[in-house]
């Protein structure tokens, strides 16, 4: 018996891809900067490639302008956090040490040196440096005092079992 004829294949063509690029995905970008990822980070939190991401911005100067108007938001969060703690009076929305903490790690990043920012005096809980100096002092003539006197009894405790 004879083999049927073979016919030909249908080809497929390539029609191209569906894009990644939807409100949900730049949603996610937008988030993911909004509290300080890098790209590597927010490219997977939108499941996304880094190489996809960088096309897009290449591509489409409008979403680069947005994403990035988006990575300077927390940045002037922190500027505007210490502003009004420098104004007193009015509560700060946030922590100014965590917001000096930003404004360093930023502009070392930026200007490539690293920059600390004057120190107000306080620590976190309020108490001034020169009454924690003096805390930290008794602290350690607290801890001396207590192993010189362990010393002490350990030596007298030796001395009674000896005799």
């Amino acid at each position: 018996m004879a083999r049927p004829k073979k016919t030909k294949k249908y080809i497929y063509r390539y029609a191209g891809r569906h894009t990644k690029l939807t409100e949900e995905c730049v949603g996610k970008l937008e988030e993911a900067f909004s509290i300080g990822a890098n790209v590597k980070q927010a490219c997977f939190y939108a499941n996304i490639h880094r190489d996809t991401f960088y096309t897009w911005i290449k591509s489409n100067p409008a979403l680069s302008d947005r994403l990035n108007d988006v990575r300077e938001k927390l940045p002037l969060q922190a500027l505007r956090n210490i502003a009004i703690g420098l104004q007193g009076g009015i509560q700060p929305k946030g922590d100014i040490n965590l917001s000096k903490w930003l404004l360093e790690r930023k502009m070392s990043k930026e200007y490539g040196e690293t920059i600390k920012l004057q120190d107000t005096g306080e620590e976190d809980d309020g108490v001034p440096k020169e009454d924690k100096e003096v805390i930290n002092e008794l602290h350690t003539k607290l801890k001396i005092n207590l192993i010189e006197r362990s010393r002490e009894k350990a030596k007298k405790d030796g001395e009674i079992k000896n005799d």
